[in-house]
């Protein structure tokens, strides 16, 4: 399914000859990741942003957190899930849900899950102008609470948005590729019904020519109808 990552040991040997994996720089291994921020003609307490993400940076969604928060938010906190306990409401779990079904069907999913990826990021993006305007304000009038309240506020309301949607598309892929098929959907995104409500056959989208040369490669023409 064209996935990209390569699993651990990244290197093995075959008939006596030792090879390595090539290792994607977004590996699957990698727990968080940020992009800095750092702008000179702002003040520091909205120049300086973490664009902030978890798990996989080839899937997850960078989220802006600006250097002046004084609160983690839930989905990001310390202690929210760890490594033998998921969580559904921290982003790393949901993140890693999302991810870890895409691995294995990777061309397949990827697709679905650029929509829901670059809409957030896009969203947060778009956002920043104007909300950073309403930050200048509060720091030219001096009131520092209040802007730390605003940058805690928005970046609780980032992480629960992000988290939630995440959940929500980990659902999807789920019901979406149940059992090797690949079930139809609507101009808006929904699950598409017959007139009658209800679902419609899904599709069979199978393997790619290369993986069935492999398969007849193995079998020969014992998989060969006759």
């Amino acid at each position: 399914y064209k996935a990209p990552q390569r699993n651990r040991p990244m290197r093995y040997e075959v008939d006596g000859k030792k090879y390595t994996h090539e290792r994607p720089v977004a590996t699957q291994q990698t727990a968080w990741h940020f992009v800095s921020q750092s702008r000179a003609d702002m003040p520091d307490p909205i120049g300086g942003v973490l664009w902030f993400g978890t798990d996989d940076a080839n899937t997850s969604v960078y989220m802006p957190f600006y250097c002046s928060m004084t609160k983690v938010p839930e989905e990001v906190r310390p202690g929210n899930g760890d490594l033998y306990t998921f969580s559904p409401t921290a982003n790393f779990w949901v993140n890693n849900w999302v991810a870890n079904q895409a691995y294995g069907k990777y061309n397949l999913m990827i697709d679905d899950i650029r929509k829901v990826q670059g809409s957030l990021e896009n969203k947060f993006t778009a956002s920043r102008p104007e909300f950073e305007a309403e930050l200048l304000k509060l720091y030219r009038a001096g009131d520092t609470p209040a802007l730390e309240a605003r940058v805690n506020a928005d970046g609780a309301s980032i992480a629960k948005e992000a988290t939630d949607a995440y959940r929500d598309l980990a659902l999807f892929l789920l019901v979406r590729y149940l059992d090797g098929g690949r079930k139809k959907i609507d101009e808006n995104g929904d699950f598409a019904r017959n007139p009658h409500g209800k679902p419609l056959s899904p599709e069979s989208p199978g393997f790619s020519e290369d993986f069935y040369r492999l398969i007849v490669e193995k079998a020969g023409d014992r998989l060969l109808l006759k």
